[in-house]
């Protein structure tokens, strides 16, 4: 269930859990019984596993400055040596050796 957050005018904010069904429902404090303001936040995005955060936050850097490789990159853009084919026939078939998960393979 999804927390939502709320704020009583004399006592602060406060965290209520409710369903999506009733996100629009009135929350009373806890401790006046008064209305409340629903507060809206950010989700809380650093309980995404470690590397699904450091992709997201190299997707916010580049929202505005994109990443171009040139020769200070740290990465590598060695490429593999191709071997020379004779010509008039086809290079050999070459075998993707990692696991392909957007493969749907049939029985």
């Amino acid at each position: 269930m999804p927390l939502y957050e709320y704020k009583c005018d004399s006592h602060g904010s406060f965290e209520v859990m409710l369903s999506i069904a009733e996100r629009g429902r009135a929350v009373c404090c806890p401790t006046c019984d008064s209305a409340t303001q629903k507060v809206f936040t950010m989700p809380a995005l650093r309980n995404m596993a470690p590397t699904m955060m450091k992709a997201h936050e190299k997707n916010e850097r580049s929202r505005q400055a994109p990443h171009v490789c040139g020769s200070t990159c740290s990465h590598s853009h060695a490429k593999k040596p191709q071997p020379k084919v004779p010509e008039g026939q086809k290079p050999p078939l070459q075998s993707y050796k990692g696991s392909r998960p957007w493969v749907i393979e049939h029985a």
